[in-house]
C-alpha cells in the first residue's frame, strides 16, 4: 500500500480533529453484495489482528482481509475524495 502526499495531508487533519493519543486511519471489510467492501476510519486504537502500518507520521491499522486487497494500492486524495487507485474489483453480480 502506498499513500499519496495529498492523502497524508488530509489522513493526518482528521486525525488531529480527534486529539487523542494513538488513533490512526483502519482499513477494513465490510461484508457487500458480491464480494468485501473496503472501508476507512479513524479509531481511537488498534484492533486485535490489525497490522500497523506508519506511513509518514500516520498510522494505518490493517484488518488481515483488507491487508490482502491493499497490496497494490494507492491511496489519494483528489476532487474532494479518497481514491483507491489499483484496487482489483472482483468479478460476480455487482461489475
Amino acid at each position: 500500500m502506498k499513500v499519496t502526499e495529498n492523502a497524508i495531508a488530509q489522513f493526518k487533519n482528521a486525525i488531529e480533529q480527534y486529539n487523542t493519543l494513538g488513533c490512526g486511519v483502519r482499513l477494513f471489510t465490510s461484508s457487500g453484495c458480491c464480494s468485501p467492501a473496503l472501508q476507512m476510519d479513524i479509531v481511537n486504537q488498534v484492533s486485535v489482528g490489525d497490522k500497523i502500518l506508519s506511513i509518514n507520521e500516520v498510522d494505518f491499522f490493517v484488518e488481515p482481509q483488507a491487508d490482502e486487497m491493499l497490496s497494490e494500492v494507492t491511496i489519494d486524495f483528489r476532487e474532494n475524495s479518497f481514491k483507491l487507485d489499483g484496487l482489483k474489483k472482483s468479478g460476480g453480480c455487482c461489475s
